[in-house]
């Protein structure tokens, strides 16, 4: 292969099958023609053609084919598809192994044979890569960019798209979801399409995660204030129609219900979860407020000697977390008051009158 290049170093020349001699990052296991082939993809931006196509042209030689084919990053090599009756060159079949681990990385092997025989007819990888996009294969193993097209966003490089899925793989096998929710490319394709980044869907994950690690009253706590079942709540977790801020939410509601439920306060409503939620308020803050008012049930509800009911569910988490000075003083006033009638002059006033 001729190194001998006239444009500058670091400068692409469209028309040509190789890039100036330093153009590219070196990339283990890459063959640094492609790396800078990379490099070019990455540097389109919004507005130009839908996908990021550098043109240049392939028909100069074989070694220039095999070295763009490639494209976005390298696949990982599949099973080999028929192999043209022709015998091939040695340079020939160096292109076509390319071009195969190229398509059975994208999951598009079975297009091998029909790209080949386009590349060996004369036509650019651009070309050919152009013509792919319009396949009903490429549509369907590419959905997600297929919708994000249509929505209006910036497609994803092919490369981009199978480091988005490897990475979504890792993360739900790392977090113990159920191998059905990420064994298909389907499974991915709407997280892609509504731009659902790692980082948004590692919070998803970690609180599909959590829920199935959560105790009984948790998961009856979800059930009764979002009416969302123990089988549904990872699904419900991973549905990107659902804003992430309003799922951490319910996620923090749903678990205070629980703790209150667990320390023997009770079931607390919606509304009251939601506030305490909002405020901030942690398990162990809420396992130790619940807890208290568990064990104040006979000064929280109606005192011998008081006329008055006893404290509603709302003042009795008013005075414990939210230090309302009205609830707090209620409080300290049925303390005193039970207090009293422990210490009355006979000394049985409490028991006889069935407290």
């Amino acid at each position: 292969m001729t190194t001998n290049m006239s444009p500058t170093v670091g400068q692409y020349v469209p028309g040509q099958n190789e890039y100036a001699s330093d153009n590219y990052i070196p990339i283990p296991g890459l063959d640094p023609r492609i790396a800078g082939r990379q490099a070019a993809e990455q540097a389109w931006a919004p507005g130009n053609t839908i996908y990021p196509t550098p043109s240049y042209d392939l028909r100069t030689t074989v070694e220039g084919r095999a070295a763009v084919s490639s494209l976005a990053g390298a696949g990982r090599l599949g099973a080999a598809t028929a192999t043209p009756a022709a015998p091939l060159s040695a340079s020939d079949q160096g292109a076509l192994a390319s071009l195969r681990t190229m398509l059975d990385g994208w999951g598009l092997g079975g297009l091998t044979d029909w790209a080949w025989q386009k590349l060996t007819s004369g036509a650019s990888m651009d070309q050919i890569v152009y013509e792919m996009r319009q396949t009903d294969q490429y549509k369907q193993r590419f959905a997600g960019n297929v919708a994000r097209q249509a929505a209006g966003l910036t497609p994803m490089t092919e490369a981009d798209y199978l480091n988005y899925e490897q990475s979504a793989r890792q993360l739900f096998s790392f977090y113990g979801l159920p191998k059905t929710f990420y064994d298909q490319p389907s499974d991915f394709a709407d997280f892609i399409a509504k731009d659902v980044s790692v980082t948004e869907l590692s919070d998803r994950v970690q609180l599909a995660s959590q829920r199935m690690n959560a105790q009984p009253e948790e998961d009856k706590a979800w059930a009764r204030l979002y009416g969302v079942s123990t089988g549904d709540q990872l699904a419900y977790f991973l549905d990107e129609s659902k804003a992430l801020p309003i799922l951490q939410r319910q996620a923090a509601a749903a678990n205070l219900a629980g703790i209150g439920t667990r320390t023997g306060f009770g079931d607390i409503d919606r509304a009251a979860a939601e506030r305490l939620a909002g405020m901030g308020v942690t398990a162990d803050q809420a396992t130790q407020g619940f807890g208290q008012l568990a064990g104040m049930k006979q000064v929280t509800g109606q005192i011998i000697g008081d006329t008055g009911p006893g404290m509603t569910q709302g003042e009795q988490l008013g005075a414990v977390f939210d230090q309302n000075a009205t609830n707090v003083a209620d409080l300290s006033r049925r303390q005193r008051g039970r207090l009293a009638n422990f210490q009355a002059p006979s000394g049985t006033y409490s028991q006889t009158q069935g407290v």
